[in-house]
Order: C-alpha cells, then sequence, then structure tokens
C-alpha cells in the first residue's frame, strides 16, 4: 500500500521525461522507416507484442470479472442483510471495505464508516484505530488532506501499541505522498519528501523483521534517495513472496514500472513487461486503483498511439469507477499529458511530412529535368540516326551510281579496244594485200567515224543518267521557270530519249563533276562553250544563286 503512495510521483518525472524525448521524434521516425525497408525482426518486440496480445485477451474478459467482483459484492450485502450477529455483520463489514478499497473508494470510505461503527457498538479499541487509520488512507485518494491530518494529529501516537504504531507511519508516510503528488512546486516536493523520510526512518526503527511491510519501506526509502537500483531489488524480494497477495503484487509491478522509468529508456521493453503482468491481473480481478493501462499507454503511445489511446479510454473508465476525485486527478496529471503527447506527434508528422513533400517535389523536378533531357537526347540520336539512315542511303546511291558508270565504261573501253583491234588487222591485211599508201590512208578515214562514235557516246550517256536518275528532266524543270522548262522527251524505256547539251552538262554536275575544263574535256567543248551553257541553264532557273546548288541534290531519293 505504501508503494502504491508514491507511484504518481514517479509518473510525474517520467512524464518530464516523455516530453524530452519527443523531441527526438525525427530521428525515431527516420530509424522507424529503415527498420520497415530492411524488415529487422526483434525477438524483444515480438515478446512485447505476444504480450500486448493476451492483454488484449484479458480485456475482452473484463466484463466477465466486474460481473463478478459485482455479484461477490451483492452477495456479501445480502449476507450482511440477513445476519442477525454483530460479530458476523462486523466481519462482514470488513471484507466488504476490503473488497471496495481497491475497485471503489468512495464505497471503501462509506462501508468503513458502518465498520467502525459496528466496531465501536462491539468495544474493539485497537479495531476501531485500525479501522480509522484505513479511512485517513481511503480520504487521501479523495485529497480530503486537512481531515487526514486532523484525524491523524488527534491520535496519541506513543499510547499506541506496536502494531498499530507501524500502521500510524505507513499512513502518514501515505498521507503526505498523496499531498505532494499533486504540487508544481519543487520546494515544496522536497519539504514533504523529508517529512516522507522521517516517518520511514521511524518506521524501520521498530520493525526489526524483513516483513513485506519492511521490504516496502526500504525500497520507497532507497527511492527517495534516488537509488533506484537499490529499490528495484527489494521490489524483486518482495515479488517472490509467496504470501504477497495479487492486490500487492500489482502495486509491486506498477512501482517496478516507475523504477524502470527513472533507470533511463534502455529499460522500456522491461517496463511494459510488468506493467502487462499488471493490467493483466487488474482486468482479471476488477482493481481499478491506479490502473497500470495508463501508465503502459504513455510507453507505446508514440509507436502504437491507437492502442494507447483505447487503454486511455479503459483507464479513464476504471478511474472514473475508483473515485470521481481519483478521475479528475487523473485526467490533470496524466490524460492532459497523453493527449500533448499527441498532439505533439501529430506536429511533427505534418513537419515530417512537409519534408518529404518538399523532398518529393524535388525529386519529382530532377526526375522532370531529366525525362526533358531524355527526350532531348532522344529526339536528337532520332535525328542523328535518320542523318545516318540517309548518309547510308546516299553511300548506297553513290556505290550504285559507280557501280552502273564502271560496268558502263568497262563496256565502252571493252568496245574501243575491239574496234582498234580490228582496225589494226584491217590495216595489216591491207598492207600484206600490198595495197599502195593512198588507199589505206582512204580506209583508214572510213574506218574512224569520229562523229559516229561521239553520237554513240552521247546516247550511251544519256541512256546511263535516265537509268540512273529516271526523274532527272523532271526534277531538272521544277526548278525552272514554267515558260522554260524543257521539252525532251524522258522516258527510259525509249531508246532514243536524248538529253540536250545543257541537260548532260547539268548531269555531270549532279555526279559531282563540277569544274569547266573537266566538263569541257568529256564532251570535247572548250571551256568557254562549259561556261556559257551553264550559264544559260542558270538563267532559266527559278533561283538562279541556288541553282546548281539544287541540281546536285536532286534525285537524292533514288529515283
Amino acid at each position: 500500500m505504501i508503494i502504491s503512495a508514491f507511484s504518481q510521483s514517479i509518473s510525474l518525472k517520467k512524464y518530464s521525461i516523455i516530453k524530452k524525448e519527443n523531441q527526438l521524434f525525427f530521428m525515431k521516425e527516420i530509424i522507424l522507416i529503415f527498420s520497415l525497408l530492411f524488415f529487422i525482426p526483434s525477438v524483444k518486440a515480438a515478446t512485447i507484442d505476444s504480450l500486448l496480445y493476451e492483454l488484449d485477451l484479458s480485456i475482452q474478459e473484463r466484463p466477465a470479472s466486474f460481473e463478478q467482483k459485482e455479484n461477490t459484492i451483492k452477495q456479501l450485502k445480502e449476507d450482511l442483510s440477513n445476519s442477525s450477529s454483530d460479530e458476523d455483520r462486523y466481519t462482514l463489514l470488513r471484507t466488504i471495505t476490503n473488497e471496495y478499497s481497491f475497485y471503489k473508494i468512495d464505497s471503501a470510505v462509506y462501508y468503513s464508516d458502518q465498520c467502525i461503527s459496528m466496531a465501536t457498538k462491539l468495544n474493539k479499541e485497537d479495531n476501531i484505530t485500525e479501522l480509522q487509520l484505513d479511512r485517513i488512507y481511503y480520504y487521501s485518494f479523495l485529497r480530503l488532506f486537512h481531515e487526514s491530518f486532523e484525524k491523524m494529529e488527534a491520535m496519541d501516537y506513543e499510547a499506541l501499541p506496536v502494531f498499530l504504531k507501524k500502521k500510524y507511519l505507513k499512513t502518514m508516510i501515505l498521507t503526505y505522498y498523496n499531498k505532494v503528488r499533486g504540487l508544481e512546486s519543487a520546494y515544496s516536493r522536497g519539504f514533504y519528501n523529508s517529512e516522507i523520510m522521517k516517518y520511514c526512518a521511524m518506521y524501520l526503527a521498530i520493525e526489526p523483521n524483513e516483513t513485506i511491510d519492511r521490504l516496502r519501506i526500504k525500497a520507497y526509502t532507497y527511492y527517495l534517495q534516488e537509488d533506484y537500483e537499490a529499490s528495484e531489488t527489494f521490489i524483486k524480494q518482495i515479488l517472490k513472496k509467496k504470501d504477497l497477495s495479487i492486490y500487492e503484487r500489482v502495486e509491486m509491478l506498477n512501482h517496478l514500472n516507475e523504477l524502470y522509468n527513472e533507470l533511463g529508456k534502455e529499460y522500456n521493453n522491461e517496463a511494459k513487461k510488468v506493467l502487462v503482468e499488471a493490467a493483466i491481473l487488474s482486468n482479471k480481478y476488477a482493481i481499478t486503483k491506479n490502473p497500470p493501462l495508463l501508465e503502459l499507454a504513455l510507453l507505446i503511445s508514440e509507436d502504437d498511439y491507437n492502442r494507447a489511446h483505447d487503454y486511455i479510454d479503459i483507464a479513464m473508465k476504471d478511474a472514473s469507477v475508483f473515485s470521481i476525485d481519483h478521475k479528475i486527478g487523473v485526467r490533470e496529471k496524466t490524460y492532459n499529458e497523453i493527449q500533448d503527447i499527441y498532439y505533439n506527434k501529430i506536429n511533427e508528422q505534418r513537419n515530417v511530412f512537409q519534408v518529404v513533400l518538399v523532398i518529393i517535389c524535388i525529386l519529382s523536378i530532377i526526375t522532370l529535368f531529366f525525362l526533358v533531357i531524355t527526350i532531348k537526347s532522344n529526339n536528337t540520336l532520332r535525328k542523328t540516326r535518320e542523318k545516318l539512315v540517309n548518309a547510308n542511303d546516299n553511300l548506297k546511291e553513290s556505290n550504285r551510281i559507280k557501280e552502273v558508270y564502271f560496268s558502263y565504261y568497262l563496256n565502252q573501253y571493252s568496245n574501243y579496244i575491239d574496234k582498234i583491234t580490228e582496225y589494226q588487222r584491217h590495216i595489216v591485211r591491207l598492207i600484206n594485200a600490198g595495197h599502195s599508201t593512198d588507199v589505206i590512208k582512204k580506209e583508214a578515214l572510213s574506218s574512224m567515224n569520229t562523229k559516229s562514235d561521239l553520237n554513240d557516246f552521247y546516247s550511251d550517256f544519256d541512256k546511263s543518267v535516265l537509268e540512273l536518275f529516271p526523274s532527272f528532266i523532271q526534277k531538272v524543270n521544277e526548278l525552272l521557270r514554267p515558260d522554260e522548262a524543257y521539252k525532251i522527251r524522258s522516258n527510259p524505256k525509249d531508246t532514243n530519249s536524248r538529253l540536250n547539251t545543257e541537260l548532260r552538262i547539268l548531269a555531270l554536275l549532279r555526279l559531282g563533276i563540277c569544274d569547266n575544263k573537266e566538263i569541257a574535256s568529256f564532251f570535247r567543248f572548250t571551256v568557254q562553250t562549259v561556261y556559257n551553257y551553264r550559264s544559260k541553264a542558270k538563267m532559266r532557273a527559278i533561283d538562279d544563286a541556288s541553282f546548281e546548288e539544287n541540281i546536285k541534290n536532286i534525285c537524292n531519293d533514288g529515283l
């Protein structure tokens, strides 16, 4: 019972620690994200999850436990109504009071008064003092401190037997502590803690045996001295006691949780475990005093707020069942703190989301930038590819032209060689036949028909050009003014189709032969003649400045 008295003080200190820890929320969010990304399993986390699952099952069984509690009290009240013996009524009243002491403190006070009246009637002096101390203990939960201290001062401590002195000192410690837990001033708390230490020392001086109460007072003393590890050692000794009641066990577990929180965040898992055990016992035995679910909600509120919120609702209902005043105190000291944590978390999450949104926007802009670059690069590559394809086609066309002309001129040279060979043989035969020089000269002149050969050359040249470029004349005419177009037939299948001199010169330009001297040599003209023909052709053009350049590019489609 003493340990329950200072559990609220530890809660206040723990809340301050939680506020400080919330400042590290952003870092914890990042750690949580990486944990989810890499899915690192944790044995401890799995254990806590399984314990919380057991706790949730016990919460589902709470209605049955509370119904059983009500039925038990109802049966005791019926027995009280049917009892005719004052001794039996006294015993039943004390049992009912004890049943209510961890369940409904207002009812406990009421039946405590009834019990005192019955003890007075039965003249049980020691029992009356003991019951009065119990009632003072109950008053401390109703924040009736003035009445509590007034009644304590009215007692003659020195006249009390030892067992009542012990109870008196424990009740004094509890009353002082319950007064301290509502104080905001550190100075005031320090003053009352000094008073509590004084009463703890008085208790230890009159209790030589290592009883459960002595161990509890020792644990509380070390707690006040901030020697939390020593306090933990004594509480664990108490938890090993076989004669420890369920109610005492729940209080020890609650206090052990507070010590773990004082020892630091690294003890959070241990704190959660003892709170889960305390909460399960509270659900099973309908204990509403100092609900452990409230403390557990504080520990898990950042990581599992929905569950924490459910636990808070249950804890607030339990606090309301225990006492309206107790509910108000819990709400003032804890519920609002939980809400602050929640709203702080929402604000921090909003800040995180804003940062993430900015990062996403930046990444989107970067992605869009690279997308534009990629599209431009693809367009450039496409154009380059098209140019390469065109260049390749031009190379193919150029190779085709070369092949055609190579074949054509190879055939021409072969024919000229045959003609020359035949001419030589003919001359030799004439010489061997003894013909005169005049006859030989006349025969030579008749055999060498230059004009005929030149016409054949022009004809073959025209045929080759029209074979390579069937639409050559049409394309040239497109570059000329309509009234200046060439009226020459351009059917490549017509062997009589011929080009005129201007078109032959333009054909050489198309084939890449642009030097007037070369063109003159090719057609047996003078350079001036070539110049005149080119000038004449330009005069026909729509755009004489770019006419010859356009001639070089016509028929690039292979037509």
